[in-house]
C-alpha cells in the first residue's frame, strides 16, 4: 500500500525549494574564491548545470527564473547579499539558457 502525499502541494514546494537551492549553488560557484573551489571544477559545474537546465522547455525555466527572482527579492532585504542579489537577477542571461520571450528562429544568419 503506497500512499502519495498531495501531488501538486508536494510538487509546488519541491520545485520552489530546489530551484532555489540550485540558484544558491550556482552563485557558490560563481563567487567562490580559488582556496575554497579550483576555478576550472567551479566552471566546469557550472557549464553542466546550464546544460541541463537548457533541457527544460521554455515554461519550465519560466517556473525556475520565477523561483530565482523570489529569492533575489528576499535576499534584497539584506545589504550583506547585493553581490548574491546582482547575481540572481543575472542568472539567466549569464547562464544563456534564453529568455522568457526568446525566439529559437535559426534564420539570424539570412
Amino acid at each position: 500500500m503506497s500512499a502519495m502525499p498531495s501531488q501538486t502541494i508536494a510538487t509546488d514546494k519541491m520545485i520552489r525549494v530546489l530551484s532555489q537551492s540550485l540558484a544558491l549553488e550556482l552563485a557558490f560557484l560563481e563567487m567562490c574564491d580559488e582556496d575554497e573551489l579550483h576555478p576550472d571544477v567551479a566552471v566546469k559545474r557550472m557549464e553542466n548545470i546550464a546544460s541541463e537546465l537548457g533541457e527544460l522547455s521554455a515554461a519550465e525555466l519560466d517556473v525556475f527564473f520565477g523561483h530565482v527572482r523570489a529569492l533575489a527579492d528576499e535576499q534584497r532585504r539584506y545589504p550583506e547579499s547585493a553581490e548574491l542579489v546582482q547575481f540572481l537577477e543575472n542568472m539567466r542571461d549569464s547562464l544563456g539558457v534564453g529568455g522568457a520571450d526568446e525566439n529559437n528562429d535559426d534564420d539570424e544568419d539570412e
